[in-house]
């Protein structure tokens, strides 16, 4: 991998590794070992200030090319659906979309403890899948009617 820090240094205008070092604050010594690209490691901190510097992310600063052969396509795997457990037995029954407790309260413009407080109260039916809480889309629409009757 290589570095583009002298690219950048002479695309602003720093043109040996003396500016560079009054520029960042780096030491005599770092300052050349950066202009001249003879680095092979830097710290967070130090990349850190030649982004601050320049202005610029790390993309910029590091240079790497995969090449074709190396190049592998990303798949994702499939959602897999919330599974909820028949009430009398211990089979596993797949019953359609299911909206998480945080979904359910960004909807109702409430907070989580407050949604969480509901299913406890038995106001608002949930099921509980490992150790979380979904809430079925038709549940919160007959919680949602009974809301704005009250």
């Amino acid at each position: 991998m290589e570095t583009r820090i002298k690219q950048l240094c002479l695309a602003a205008g720093i043109t040996t590794s003396y500016q560079l070092q009054k520029k960042t604050g780096f030491s005599p010594s770092q300052a050349d070992r950066l202009f001249n690209d003879k680095v092979e490691a830097i710290s967070l901190s130090v990349l850190e200030k030649l982004c601050e510097t320049f202005g610029t992310n790390p993309n910029a600063i590091f240079g790497y090319d995969v090449p074709e052969t190396a190049k592998v396509e990303t798949v994702m795997p499939e959602k897999k659906k919330p599974v909820k457990r028949a009430e009398t037995e211990q089979t596993t029954v797949i019953d359609g979309d299911y909206l998480t407790t945080a979904q359910v309260a960004e909807r109702l413009g409430i907070n989580e403890r407050t949604v969480r407080d509901n299913y406890t109260n038995g106001k608002l039916p949930f099921v509980k899948i490992g150790t979380k809480n979904f809430v079925r889309p038709q549940d919160l629409e007959v919680f949602e009617a009974s809301r704005k009757a009250e």
